[in-house]
């Protein structure tokens, strides 16, 4: 079973998809989105909080608010591992997700479905820090 299951059907893994990544402690913050016809550009910072150094992988998941296709909760759609930040240090993040990687299949075949999809960052799926929407 992989993660899009468990997270879909509420099942309770013993490790969620992404665990154990990172021993250290790191903060989320200063979220901002920015869609365009192609992309959509993610920014956030991550905050080395804990007394060592340390590096964090941050995970993008997207989750499709409504749809006429059947999706998973959430998919990852993005990742990236800091470089080794001291405690106390910062690394502001910028990842781009092509609005093509949110297409699913159906019986027309890949389709990009218009709507809303909320963008989760996070340390795991289902240790989430940020959350923001876009409209596509």
């Amino acid at each position: 079973m992989e993660y899009r299951y468990y997270d879909t059907f509420g099942v309770e893994p013993l490790l969620e998809f992404g665990y154990g990544l990172s021993y250290k402690t790191f903060e989320y913050s200063n979220l901002n989105l920015e869609k365009d016809k192609e992309k959509i550009k993610v920014e956030f910072d991550v905050k080395n909080v804990g007394k060592i150094s340390g590096k964090e992988i941050a995970q993008i998941y997207v989750k499709a608010l409504k749809g006429k296709i059947d999706k998973p909760f959430q998919e990852l759609k993005g990742f990236h591992k800091t470089k080794l930040l001291q405690p106390g240090e910062l690394e502001h993040v910028n990842i781009l997700i092509p609005i093509n990687n949110l297409a699913s299949f159906c019986n027309v075949g890949w389709v990009v479905e218009k709507g809303e999809y909320v963008i989760r960052i996070g340390a795991s799926s289902r240790d989430i820090r940020l959350e923001g929407r876009v409209k596509i």
